[in-house]
């Protein structure tokens, strides 16, 4: 039996990467270099003989990242919550070199696992989360070529 293949993909640039910590805040859409991206990527994915699906988060970032994708080969992005960015609870919409003064700072940087965000999840529940988002959409999608966007 031929296996699944799940093609991961991450989102374009937004104005705020490397600046802000989104974490699933919502209304963070694609810069241009981000749009970009995503054309560069939906040409590269359009070259392979037969992608079954294409799964993105429900945020702005991935479904505009899948979209080119998805209108290259005439399909619909099938939204999938779980396979959303990491919930950043109390840090949610930070900037990164405020954060970076934080001492927790220093856990998520060398023991990222041990580490859980303040009023959100930790890296293992996140882990936990996408996996088991990507073990249902293999699950729906026997012997096929799919794509999963997330952040």
């Amino acid at each position: 039996m031929r296996s699944t293949l799940v093609l991961l993909v991450r989102h374009g640039l937004t104005p705020t990467t490397g600046k802000i910590l989104p974490g699933q805040a919502p209304g963070l859409h694609l810069a241009e270099e981000g749009q970009r991206q995503a054309s560069v990527v939906a040409a590269r994915i359009d070259r392979l003989p037969k992608v079954e699906a294409i799964y993105a988060s429900q945020l702005e970032r991935a479904r505009e990242t899948a979209a080119p994708i998805a209108r290259a080969r005439g399909l619909a992005v099938r939204i999938d919550r779980d396979l959303a960015d990491g919930d950043v609870g109390e840090w949610t919409g930070q900037k990164l070199r405020h954060l970076a003064r934080k001492p927790e700072w220093q856990i998520v940087q060398r023991h990222p696992s041990g580490f859980r965000f303040p009023g959100g999840e930790s890296f293992p529940e996140m882990q936990t989360r996408v996996v088991s988002a990507l073990a249902r959409i293999v699950e729906r999608h026997p012997a096929s070529v799919v794509v999963a966007v997330s952040p």
